[in-house]
């Protein structure tokens, strides 16, 4: 399986590469959304269309990220699109078959990579259905 790799301050996790759309090397100019959850960053321009910037680590009930300097737009049913910050430039990941079931809301199941570190399989829509949903 081919996935998009995160890095959280020291956890990594992963989103299906089916599901990503694009990354984003540098996020910038960042629109606050006053009475927004937690987790909701704000909202970003990615061609055109704002897009809400998540807080990765706070939806996987994780101490808020320290930086978000990327970002990885994934696609969520229906055909919307959200965006995961992340404080490591993200990357393509070979992942072996599950391990076992992920032991944190949102995540699916754990998995190895090729290079032998074990990493959390996103579950996109599981991480919105509390309402995030754009």
């Amino acid at each position: 399986m081919s996935a998009v790799g995160m890095g959280l301050d020291h956890e990594i996790v992963c989103i299906p590469i089916e599901r990503v759309r694009e990354i984003i090397a540098a996020v910038t100019n960042i629109v606050p959304v006053p009475g927004a959850p937690a987790a909701v960053i704000g909202l970003i321009n990615v061609h055109g269309i704002a897009v809400a910037l998540l807080d990765t680590r706070r939806l996987l009930g994780m101490s808020p990220l320290t930086s978000h300097p990327f970002a990885v737009v994934a696609q969520v049913d229906g055909g919307d699109a959200v965006a995961f910050a992340t404080s490591e430039i993200p990357g393509h990941l070979r992942l072996g078959p599950p391990l076992r079931d992920g032991d944190q809301p949102g995540i699916t199941e754990v998995r190895a990579e090729s290079g032998g570190r074990l990493v959390g399989l996103l579950d996109v829509d599981k991480l919105l259905a509390s309402g995030l949903r754009p």
